[in-house]
């Protein structure tokens, strides 16, 4: 379930940025910008665990202080829904942020993404948004068994 949701905030995301309703290039930038040496966590743990749970579930004014330091969270709204909300599975005692992604895997998933631009001018690359909003229906149901 943890790949699942990860893979849709991803997505999601790169949709956001396509469409401009948050800064172009927001996850290669994050990608780019993260170094291992100056970083003592992962790049899912030092900008993508934050960029999901600290902002984009965050209204701009209840953001922490240290979220509000960081310069490529500035012009990202808040999204009122449940995609970003940190999910907690007490019957077994997980939670979001008891699991991490390696840097490499994290790193090939943005570059990925990157490939695509989510539009529906028809280009090869282009992904068109009915066949995103087909996926995301799939996989949030997906784990709920409703097979619509």
């Amino acid at each position: 379930l943890f790949a699942v949701e990860l893979m849709n905030r991803l997505i999601f995301v790169k949709f956001l940025e396509d469409r401009g309703l948050v800064p172009s290039d927001l996850l290669a930038d994050l990608a780019d910008t993260y170094n291992p040496s100056t970083y003592p966590q992962s790049l899912y743990e030092t900008f993508l665990e934050p960029l999901f749970f600290g902002v984009l579930d965050e209204r701009p004014s209840e953001r922490s202080e240290q979220i509000k330091q960081v310069g490529f969270y500035t012009d990202v709204p808040y999204l009122n829904g449940g995609l970003f909300r940190p999910h907690e599975n007490t019957e077994r005692g997980f939670t979001d942020e008891s699991f991490d992604v390696r840097d490499a895997v994290m790193t090939s998933i943005i570059e990925f993404l990157e490939s695509y631009t989510f539009s529906a001018d028809g280009s090869p690359d282009d992904l068109d948004p009915s066949i995103l909003g087909n996926v995301f229906e799939k996989t949030i149901n997906y784990p709920t068994g409703d097979p619509s």
